[in-house]
């Protein structure tokens, strides 16, 4: 069976970002996914789009394609006093790097990473973690299932 419109692919995968694996599927656990969606980004389901199951398929999303160009203005300094919990910092997630569930004004729910705790201030990013690097993506569908209903 090929992958098509509509069809239950899975598919193993490994994403590398220079050089490195930033992302991959679990050996036995393709990622399962209703093909042309859009569950996935674009240029994925362009690049696996009619390949034969068990075909090995490889190519490059450039940040455009994939999680976006940086956005300056995602980088934020907020109020430290929006971290306190019950009257308290709460320290367990404020140190660089931490991923911290938030919500905007209008309670849209976002994941900002820590770059900085100041004495007043936390910088927050609210880019997708990806979005500064050229991605590279090897994939290999392993499997296509029968039309979805």
């Amino acid at each position: 069976m090929k992958v098509e419109q509509n069809k239950m692919v899975g598919v193993d995968y490994k994403l590398t970002v220079d050089g490195q694996i930033a992302d991959q599927s679990r050996p036995g656990q393709p990622l399962e996914f209703i093909f042309g969606t859009g569950m996935l980004l674009p240029k994925f389901e362009e690049a696996i789009l009619g390949k034969e199951v068990g075909e090995a398929v490889s190519f490059t999303l450039e940040p455009k394609d994939g999680y976006g160009e940086l956005i300056a203005d995602a980088v934020v300094d907020l109020p430290k006093n929006i971290f306190m919990v019950d009257g308290k910092l709460a320290e367990d997630i404020l140190f660089v790097g931490s991923q911290v569930p938030m919500s905007d004004n209008q309670g849209n729910r976002m994941m900002g990473i820590v770059k900085e705790v100041g004495e007043e201030t936390v910088k927050m990013d609210f880019n997708h973690p990806m979005v500064r690097w050229p991605a590279r993506r090897s994939t290999s569908t392993s499997r296509s299932y029968r039309c979805a209903t």
